[in-house]
């Protein structure tokens, strides 16, 4: 799982790496977990515009399925990410792998003092869904970094 998301993100950098309008910063470039408090506090501490958290799901159930973003504020700048994490798997809007926005009021979430989201790809806990985020992952980053982009537009 932790791969996995770790190959998203430097898809990202990959391409956000060449657009020079953009200074971008990582708390994960290889594998290593940083706490929540780390997360935040490199958001907070650089001054970001942004904050943007990639995940993959997981569930006591075989059969869970979808993409979801959570957010705490920032409704709009959510509902992007959304838009963009759903096309990077190849679903649509309003389908059945359409989980939503969610808002909560998680750590990682609180603690930024920016625009802030967390994506939530689909469910590792389902073979099929965890397949596809794995061989969609340079789809995936794509739509994430268009996300991003979009977001100051």
């Amino acid at each position: 799982k932790r791969t996995m998301t770790l190959k998203i993100v430097q898809n990202i950098k990959q391409t956000l790496t060449s657009d020079p309008l953009y200074k971008v910063y990582y708390t994960r470039l290889s594998d290593w977990y940083p706490t929540l408090t780390e997360r935040y506090d490199l958001a907070n501490t650089v001054n970001a515009d942004r904050f943007l958290s990639v995940h993959i799901n997981s569930a006591d159930s075989a059969s869970a399925k979808g993409t979801e973003t959570l957010y705490k504020d920032y409704k709009t700048y959510a509902n992007v990410i959304h838009s963009s994490s759903l096309s990077g798997m190849g679903y649509t809007k309003g389908s059945s792998y359409d989980r939503s926005l969610v808002y909560v009021l998680i750590a990682v979430l609180r603690g930024t003092k920016m625009m802030s989201a967390l994506a939530e790809m689909g469910f590792i806990s389902n073979s099929t869904e965890s397949a596809r985020i794995d061989a969609r992952s340079e789809a995936i980053g794509s739509a994430l970094y268009q996300s991003l982009c979009n977001s100051f537009n």
